[in-house]
């Protein structure tokens, strides 16, 4: 392990003990390991930030952190791509977990695949916890993807406490045929939910 990444991840915790980055273009494969191992254990960890990466290369990591922690409530993907197989994560959500997540943020994310759309529909319908908020920020999304999602929330029983959900800067979409907006905007969901900021 270097030196001054240690030293680097130490000071960031100790700033704030209740978030994690794993930014992969700034930590070694050694240390990414070792982290995700001792937040799979600390039960005071309410934040985690995962940062450039193809999720299926980080999935054992993360998959050990969500079997294993159960105070983790907020999750921010940043720059991450969701092709690749996410397999052993699915497996993993079959199983009776303690993860119970409530907020989602997917930032600078490109969103246009089917892996993404399992990805979401998986995390969202699986999970135990109670959603409160999902947020896309600059997020390339198509309207397949779009649809998707909403489908995903108006379905899923997690999403019946969602208080937030955000669009901002989403980019590719066709706004004439932008049919995933219409199917939330005039759904019953949004009706029966009218706390809901979007």
């Amino acid at each position: 392990l270097q030196t001054e990444q240690v030293g680097n991840v130490y000071n960031k915790l100790k700033d704030n003990p209740k978030s994690v980055d794993f930014d992969m273009a700034s930590i070694s494969p050694q240390l990414i390991s070792a982290m995700a191992t001792a937040v799979a254990c600390d039960k005071n960890v309410s934040s985690i930030h995962i940062k450039k990466v193809c999720l299926p290369y980080f999935l054992k990591h993360f998959n050990e952190i969500v079997e294993h922690n159960s105070s983790i409530k907020n999750l921010y993907f940043h720059e991450v791509s969701f092709s690749g197989e996410l397999g052993s994560f699915y497996d993993l959500l079959s199983r009776n977990i303690q993860f119970k997540c409530n907020s989602y943020s997917f930032l600078d994310c490109q969103l246009k695949t089917k892996e993404f759309t399992n990805f979401f529909e998986q995390i969202i319908s699986k999970f135990t916890g109670k959603v409160k908020s999902i947020s896309f920020y600059n997020a390339k999304v198509d309207n397949t993807t779009l649809k998707s999602i909403f489908n995903t929330i108006i379905s899923s029983k997690s999403c019946l406490s969602l208080e937030n959900l955000v669009f901002n800067g989403v980019k590719n979409i066709d706004k004439n045929k932008a049919k995933g907006f219409d199917l939330m905007i005039d759904s019953k969901f949004l009706t029966e939910h009218s706390s809901i900021k979007y």
